[in-house]
């Protein structure tokens, strides 16, 4: 630290080794979450790990059709988000957890299909209030 301050200048930035990667799933389910975990990503990783739990909307991909505009929209705020400059590892689920993933959670109590992050936010809702009825 003496010699830092005759120096007059500032401690280098260590350098790792190796790189660095991180999924963008938020710690909570927000978009200041969202926001953050991508923020965190570009400053303290080399690379961006995008899982696609839901696979491949096979159906609309067979068929040629138009996809979700929840889909569409996943994977443009992914694309915009994503680092310039850093590695993408992409995983993609299998159709099993499709299958699990459209039976609970596409669909509300009523048959709407309704974003799955407004689904986990009721049902975090729920078990807040009964946990501690408010």
């Amino acid at each position: 630290m003496f010699a830092l301050l005759l120096s007059g200048g500032e401690s280098p930035e260590p350098i790792r080794t190796y790189r660095l990667g991180f999924t963008p799933f938020p710690y909570d389910i927000s978009q200041a979450a969202i926001d953050y975990v991508y923020t965190a990503i570009g400053n303290d990783a080399d690379i961006i790990a995008h899982h696609f739990d839901e696979g491949i909307p096979w159906p609309e991909a067979l068929a040629g059709s138009a996809y979700n505009q929840n889909v569409l929209d996943d994977w443009d705020q992914r694309k915009s988000k994503t680092p310039s400059g850093h590695k993408i590892y992409v995983a993609i689920g299998g159709p099993e957890w499709a299958i699990v993933w459209r039976d609970t959670g596409v669909y509300d109590e009523n048959g709407v299909s309704r974003p799955a992050l407004d689904l986990w936010r009721d049902a975090l809702d729920r078990e807040h209030v009964a946990a501690t009825g408010n």
